[in-house]
């Protein structure tokens, strides 16, 4: 429900609309009520607010934040010290969008105090198949490399899918690969 204020007088003071919208913008109902206080309550995200944004770049908006909000992500279960993505929605809705996520996935991994996103974002590019994170992605794996040992809270995670991601696409350094992969 969006609520719109418009201004105006009655004899009791200042009046607002509330407008219940649904879905692009159709009015359902139009409520008038009189009220002494002028309360502004409109919504950014509503049709009105968007009404000069157009569709491509509202999806765009819509896009770079579910990728913003997957460092508020929860992680899946942990095998060895490190944990899993979990698959939610919007996880699965970012991967759906394949390469018109990957600009913002890719900055993403440029936010390495942000484990949780920095191991999503890795996810969903490894996941959408793409190479276009490889400079990023190495940067900070080659810096969680030489602190593996030291690993503290989600940087794990961060590292786990940082390594899968670079591996499935060959750019792990000869140098630093995994135990597992070095014979190979």
């Amino acid at each position: 429900m969006v609520q719109i204020t418009r201004g105006g007088l009655l004899s009791s003071g200042m009046w607002r609309v509330r407008c219940v919208v649904v879905c692009g913008g159709l009015v359902l109902a139009q409520i008038p009520l009189a009220s002494c206080n002028h309360v502004s309550t409109i919504n950014g995200n509503s049709a009105a607010a968007n009404a000069n944004m157009s569709p491509a770049h509202q999806d765009q908006v819509s896009l770079k934040a579910k990728v913003e909000a997957l460092e508020n992500q929860p992680l899946g279960p942990a095998s060895l010290g490190s944990a899993s993505p979990f698959e939610s929605a919007n996880v699965t809705e970012i991967i759906a969008e394949g390469e018109k996520a990957v600009p913002f996935l890719v900055e993403a991994l440029k936010q390495e105090n942000k484990p949780v996103l920095v191991g999503y974002a890795a996810y969903c590019l490894r996941r959408i198949k793409t190479d276009k994170g490889k400079e990023p992605a190495l940067r900070l794996y080659k810096k969680l490399y030489k602190s593996r040992s030291r690993l503290r809270g989600e940087e794990p995670f961060a590292f786990n899918q940082l390594t899968l991601y670079l591996i499935d696409i060959s750019a792990v350094p000869a140098d630093m690969k995994p135990p597992g992969l070095r014979q190979r």
